[in-house]
């Protein structure tokens, strides 16, 4: 999905392009750069019938074409206008932007380089688009970049936006000083800028904490009192008010701006985004289902919905949202780690396990980082009696970092398979001696281990069984019973067992005490009772 305000600089356009007709273009360039979308497509679509020739036109509409995520459409648009002008360097930039949206830096420069020798380096404003390309792309060149400006500052002085560009470049590099300094710079061409403004605020709204958000807020609102009709600005207050959790101050200014723009469709996309951003779920749901009724085309929204859906608790359309994400992204690259995630999620919660448990593996395997869902594959196994897969998602888990509760979960599912599998005994006894080795504090895994050794040995009559099995409950009993109430569960199984344990060895005042303990806890207990009427007390 398209990224926040906050998050991706915005791409801006220089209003001197040499070949565009005045005030048409002028108002086609206002739009794009207000995030207009759909307005300043029908105005370069018009001017693009009107001058055929002209193959600016052909780069903007690709331009829009490619911010709004639809890249086949803006390389037609390109390379038509290649077509009629091999030597337009706009073209060749649009080409590289695409390269740079699929992460391929040294393939874009390719197409960047070609521009700058078609212009042989002395175009302002190609030297202002391939810098501002390599500096908001995911993968940058900020070497490359920072020359290619320089040389634009020097060509046309009074662009604020080159210095725009220079103080984004240094904003990447963290630099304390210098990007504060060109956006002022840009203001001293230009007082009445509000774009600076807001690069400001998005400055100071990086530092991401209650203070600088403030200021984040009094630079932007600078911004639309010099121009209150330049609407990304109001975008940009939302979403500061957003990170700072004050949404309905957040909602207020994003619906300011959509009223801007008309409702402009791709103003509404990004306004679903921001309502999945800022949590309000159930409002996102009802935004992408209404813009789904004018064009369900954009494939990124039935990842939100289905998404959404899944935190509104509405499963059905989530696994259905995201069954339809998965079929219409035919691009691997544009499919992200926390679509399996929310996917194994909503497949767990609709009762399809086995999948719910691939799906994760599928996370885990794009994104390393994600290991600790081998735990919920675990889970699931076990929930589905599959205990030897269990157990190697456990040990997958323990694998990367020794983890006391990955021993515990391996040692109860070798527990469980011990009914069919006698081999399976020592494998529990041993992960439950390291559960105990590795959190000797904890009485749960001393309960276990006598579960364990018990089902092992597998004797008749109590009396055969050996001391160590005793010795193991007891020591249980000796941590737990501080907290009887917490331990209750395994606290009555365990005076169980002693009780009949010292009744079969015939120590009487050990077996009544036993007895007497099991009762507390729970005087209905049926063999507790049987054991007191044999016991006679």
């Amino acid at each position: 999905m398209k990224r926040t305000f906050l998050l991706l600089p915005i791409i801006l356009f220089s209003m001197a392009s040499q070949n565009l007709t005045a005030q048409t273009a002028a108002d086609g360039l206002r739009q794009l750069d207000a995030m207009q979308y759909g307005n300043a497509k029908n105005t370069f679509a018009n001017l693009q019938t009107e001058e055929p020739n002209n193959v600016d036109y052909f780069y903007y509409l690709g331009e829009i074409s490619r911010l709004i995520d639809d890249p086949a459409a803006a390389k037609a648009q390109f390379e038509a206008g290649l077509t009629k002008n091999p030597n337009n360097a706009l073209c060749m930039i649009g080409l590289g932007k695409l390269e740079l949206d699929n992460k391929n830096l040294e393939a874009a420069k390719v197409h960047f380089n070609k521009a700058l020798e078609l212009t042989k380096t002395k175009n302002a404003q190609v030297l202002l688009f391939v810098g501002q390309s390599l500096i908001s792309a995911d993968v940058k060149d900020l070497d490359m970049a920072e020359p290619l400006l320089k040389k634009a500052s020097e060509l046309d002085k009074k662009n604020p936006e080159v210095f725009l560009a220079l103080g984004d470049l240094y904003s990447e590099r963290n630099d304390a000083q210098l990007p504060i300094k060109n956006y002022e710079e840009a203001l001293r061409i230009n007082d009445k800028y509000a774009k600076a403004y807001m690069k400001k605020g998005l400055l100071f709204a990086r530092a991401r904490t209650q203070e600088a958000y403030q200021t984040a807020v009094e630079t932007t609102q600078k911004g639309i009192e010099v121009d209150p009709d330049y609407a990304p600005l109001y975008a940009q207050m939302a979403e500061i008010y957003s990170l700072s959790k004050r949404y309905e101050k957040a909602k207020e200014n994003y619906v300011k701006y959509l009223s801007m723009v008309n409702n402009d469709l791709y103003a509404r996309v990004r306004y679903a985004s921001f309502l999945y951003l800022s949590k309000d779920f159930a409002k996102c749901v009802e935004e992408i289902n209404a813009i789904q009724v004018v064009d369900s085309s954009r494939i990124f929204l039935y990842r939100l919905l289905g998404c959404s859906y899944y935190e509104t608790g509405d499963y059905p359309n989530a696994l259905k949202n995201l069954d339809q994400f998965f079929e219409k992204q035919k691009d691997p690259k544009k499919i992200i780690a926390d679509d399996y995630r929310y996917n194994a999620m909503t497949l767990s919660k609709s009762g399809k396990d086995s999948l719910a448990a691939e799906t994760y593996k599928k996370l885990i395997n794009m994104d390393p980082s994600k290991s600790d869902y081998w735990v919920e594959v675990g889970n699931i196994y076990i929930k589905m009696k599959k205990y030897r897969e269990a157990i190697q998602a456990f040990k997958a888990h323990s694998a990367i970092k020794e983890n006391v509760n990955d021993y515990f979960s391996i040692g109860k599912a070798y527990y469980n398979m011990t009914k069919q599998d006698s081999t399976c005994h020592d494998s529990a006894i041993a992960a439950f001696k390291k559960v105990t080795e590795m959190k000797a504090e904890w009485p749960v895994g001393y309960y276990w281990l006598a579960n364990a050794t018990f089902s092992k040995e597998a004797k008749k009559n109590l009396k055969d069984v050996s001391g160590d099995v005793k010795d193991i409950y007891e020591k249980f009993i000796g941590m737990a019973k501080a907290d009887s109430v917490k331990y209750k569960r395994e606290l009555v199984p365990s005076f169980n067992y002693l009780g009949n344990y010292y009744y079969e060895k015939k120590k009487l005042p050990e077996a009544t005490a036993a007895c007497k303990s099991l009762l507390a806890l729970d005087p209905e207990n049926k063999n507790g009772l049987s054991l007191k009427k044999a016991l006679k007390f």
